[in-house]
């Protein structure tokens, strides 16, 4: 779920899980995502409107999570998973360069 701060900038937060984590696995921080994040056009699922985030707001999700390891090792496939999504929707963007701000929660 994400929310929005007090200058209106749309973050994901992780500040705990419902399971049990590896020693040392972080929680408490959030990623903060691009402006676009719901500017994407909805989609339909069996005729229900889906509210659909942008490519770069999936991406660096998937990215800004992984940064912290907490769920651990990404798992092989992810990799390739998100190559294919940054070379689809931003063949001139580094994978460095598109990678989302990530601060610990107490910060903003």
């Amino acid at each position: 779920m994400t929310d929005r701060d007090e200058r209106g900038n749309v973050f994901l937060e992780v500040g705990r899980v419902h399971f049990e984590l590896d020693p040392g696995a972080e929680v408490g921080y959030r990623v903060y995502l691009p402006g676009d994040t719901y500017g994407h056009p909805a989609t339909s699922f069996e005729g229900i409107p889906v509210r659909t985030i942008s490519p770069l707001a999936a991406f660096q999700m998937r990215v800004g999570i992984a940064s912290r390891g907490t769920f651990g090792e990404p798992r092989p496939h992810v990799g390739g998973v998100m190559e294919s999504l940054r070379t689809r929707f931003f063949p001139a963007g580094r994978a460095e360069d598109l990678a989302p701000r990530v601060v610990k929660r107490s910060a903003t």
